[in-house]
């Protein structure tokens, strides 16, 4: 396993650094606003479906999981793992 993706049910706000990547004579900032939401978490090199587990219970614990609205997976977790 190398990727697991969540989808969050409450959503996280963070505070982030903005930077000029304009010029002087006209700013452009990125991210345009300072305050930022985070809707979904991504973890890289998980090693393990035993390791995916205890991230995904810290994640309902805290957050919590969106489910799916409508269509096939209706009533079903958004997670995604990539192998």
């Amino acid at each position: 396993m190398k990727r697991l993706t969540v989808h969050l049910e409450q959503p996280i706000f963070v505070d982030v650094d903005q930077v000029n990547v304009g010029t002087t004579e006209a700013p452009k900032m990125k991210p345009k606003k300072r305050k930022c939401i985070q809707t979904t978490l991504s973890f890289k090199n998980v090693a393990n479906k035993t390791e995916a587990m205890h991230i995904l219970q810290r994640v309902r614990k805290a957050h919590g999981i969106a489910t799916w609205t409508d269509g096939e997976k209706k009533g079903q977790e958004m997670i995604y793992i990539v192998h």
